[in-house]
């Protein structure tokens, strides 16, 4: 057996597993290399087989460059790179990265099947994009923000409040705790509310290289979209 085959682990599609919960519990638990090919990704429809970084990045909707050739894409993203103050790889320095340089260290990291540097691979691995392109990718429609009504959504607003009361680690916790109310007089300005944080998350203008783009998407994920199918 191939350490490909060996490396296989087979999960059920995102909206199964639970939105931004699918990631959690280790799906990705090894440093182990298991293929030099970081575009490696096999789709049998109703499930998809993950093998490394670059297919859990392109699950989570994120366009992965391709390392072994140079592209607008990759100049694009070392721009950006050489701007950036925080969230750089270690020896890669802004100051004298060039986009060789910055595609080996890529496709180093993609073929892993884990790596710590995942949270910057998302920033400096793939394609630019805007966070709600992203999500779109993934199959998350993002909710109205605070400045629109849609009574199609009421309900999952409604659901999204009634899970963050319980939650034990709370978003937004200083703008909602003690705002957030339990009667359903008060549905609407409960909704109000949370809303207007989605808003604060800059939903379309955030790009993937943002060094607020990590958390921001997280919360986004979970809190202000759903996912559809």
């Amino acid at each position: 057996m191939t350490p490909l085959n060996k490396g296989i682990i087979l999960v059920s599609t995102l909206g199964a597993l639970g939105g931004a919960g699918a990631y959690a519990g280790g799906l990705f638990n090894s440093n182990t290399q298991i293929t030099d090919n970081p575009k490696t990704n096999i789709d049998t429809g109703s499930t998809i087989v993950q093998t490394n970084v670059s297919d859990k990045l392109r699950t989570e909707g994120f366009d992965v460059l391709d390392t072994s050739a140079t592209s607008t894409d990759w100049t694009t993203v070392l721009e950006d790179y050489k701007k950036a103050t925080t969230k750089t790889f270690d020896g890669v320095e802004k100051n004298s990265v060039d986009d060789k340089a910055l595609r080996d260290k890529c496709k180093v990291i993609l073929g892993l099947k884990d790596s710590e540097d995942y949270a910057k691979a998302k920033m400096w691995c793939v394609k630019k994009q805007k966070m709600n392109e992203v999500l779109k990718k993934a199959g998350f429609k993002v909710l109205g923000s605070a400045n629109e009504v849609i009574q199609e959504e009421v309900d999952i607003w409604k659901q999204k409040i009634s899970t963050w009361k319980t939650a034990t680690s709370k978003p937004f916790n200083s703008a909602l705790t003690g705002k957030i109310k339990d009667t359903s007089a008060d549905d609407n300005e409960n909704i109000r509310l949370f809303r207007a944080e989605c808003e604060k998350l800059k939903i379309t203008a955030l790009d993937t290289t943002s060094t607020e783009f990590e958390t921001n998407f997280e919360l986004a994920r979970e809190w202000c979209s759903v996912k559809e199918g």
